[in-house]
């Protein structure tokens, strides 16, 4: 059924049967019960929600299209907004592990937060040409990889701190939009 007012751009299962979902009018949706109910929480943000990412002991950060960066502490009932990070939308978020989590932007910019997404620092233009970059996977051990809209694809061997665009150029004539790692070493993408 419709358990929203706009789009549901985000998802994330924050353990214990509690998932939460984003909306395009910036509320939080809530389900205690592995998403067979939904209770709206409320307007956290006045844009869209583009990800919602589970980090760790009950902290959940979300990103919108407004350029914040919300947290939460308490497993997404309660939220703080940490601020405006970027002067685009943050389209994507990823946890790494250790506290340590990336967020990306619409005009080819990594944030990367060493504190469980309490502050966050700007890496700059990573993507080609200033790209957005939508699309992140963490691989393991320190291994990750974004794609932006102009089809590259670069990576991270020390867990978002450097990155590399791959030797080849392109891959993709167009956007990537997701990227996943299934495991042994295989990741795909889509465009």
């Amino acid at each position: 059924g419709s358990w929203a007012a706009g789009v549901v751009g985000s998802s994330t299962a924050v353990g214990q049967g509690v998932v939460l979902r984003g909306d395009a009018n910036g509320h939080i949706w809530f389900s205690g019960n592995n998403g067979a109910t939904w209770a709206d929480l409320g307007a956290f943000s006045a844009g869209f929600i583009d990800s919602i990412t589970y980090l760790d002991n009950g902290i959940v950060i979300f990103t919108d299209s407004q350029g914040h960066i919300f947290r939460s502490t308490n497993g997404g009932t309660a939220w703080t907004d940490l601020g405006d990070f970027s002067t685009s939308a943050i389209l994507g978020s990823i946890y790494l592990g250790n506290g340590v989590a990336l967020a990306s932007d619409g005009i080819g910019h990594i944030l990367r937060s060493t504190n469980f997404g309490l502050t966050w620092t700007n890496l700059g233009v990573l993507s080609n040409g200033g790209s957005a970059i939508q699309a992140l996977s963490y691989l393991g051990n320190g291994a990750v990889v974004f794609g932006d809209f102009n089809g590259h694809v670069f990576n991270s061997l020390d867990y978002g701190l450097t990155w590399t665009d791959n030797p080849n150029g392109a891959i993709s004539g167009t956007v990537i939009r997701t990227i996943s790692y299934l495991s042994s070493g295989v990741v795909i993408l889509g465009d």
